[in-house]
């Protein structure tokens, strides 16, 4: 006896030396022509095994079941499986991974006017959220009392835009507000001296405005502002 090797699944069959050259069917389906073998219970030649190395391993979706094949789309084309008779489908290949980012460089993007324990405990912050994992309510507000921290050192530039900052509170340009992380309109606070001088230089001026137009005479625009200022600083 001889063995003869399907050239579809690459499955062996012991045989008679009188199939050799004729037409037989494998269980997978495919039909090949018996070629010489290697007798029934030797080894394979290495060159045989060297070819087998080179078959495909390919699984059908349906049931499960696998089969090494030397080109799976063509060999497929029209097979059914010799488990559940359901047609051949080559194991869809899976997806590429995709590269990891490159690490960001903290150094470049952390604020200035920190030490170096506080800049790296902002670093370890942003690492995390740039790992992957959400921050904390209680790291956003670590994050941002380190940021308006460093403000307080030395004037620095926006962490978010890149904006040279004239307030400690939040950037005018892309209106982040340092103490809550949230971007919104920013609306310039008047001094509370400011504002009192300011209404009360408007309602002396309406009283002098008053006194002119009943021909009392009155005080001048500027001499309302320097009694406003002097009676407001204590003078």
């Amino acid at each position: 006896m001889t063995t003869v090797t399907c050239t579809s699944c690459g499955k062996a069959y012991p045989v008679q030396e009188e199939v050799l050259g004729k037409r037989v069917k494998c269980k997978c389906g495919a039909v090949f022509r018996a070629a010489p073998g290697s007798p029934a219970g030797q080894t394979p030649r290495a060159e045989n095994t060297a070819a087998e190395s080179q078959l495909l391993v390919c699984t059908n979706t349906a049931c499960g079941k696998k089969y090494r094949l030397k080109n799976p789309k063509a060999d497929l084309n029209g097979l059914q499986c010799a488990v559940c008779h359901a047609p051949l489908l080559p194991q869809a290949e899976p997806p590429p991974v995709p590269a990891a980012p490159p690490a960001p460089n903290w150094d470049d993007l952390l604020p200035t006017g920190l030490s170096t324990t506080d800049k790296n405990r902002l670093k370890d912050l942003f690492q995390r959220e740039a790992e992957g994992w959400p921050a904390t309510s209680d790291e956003l507000e670590e994050r941002c009392k380190l940021v308006a921290k460093s403000l307080q050192r030395a004037p620095t530039t926006c962490p978010s835009c890149g904006t040279f900052l004239t307030s400690r509170v939040g950037c005018s340009a892309c209106k982040l507000h340092f103490a809550t992380g949230l971007r919104k309109k920013m609306v310039a606070q008047e001094h509370p001296l400011i504002a009192k001088a300011r209404k009360e230089i408007e309602e002396k001026e309406k009283q002098a405005a008053g006194q002119q137009s009943a021909g009392g005479g009155g005080k001048v625009a500027g001499d309302i502002i320097t009694d406003v200022l002097i009676s407001l600083l204590g003078g």
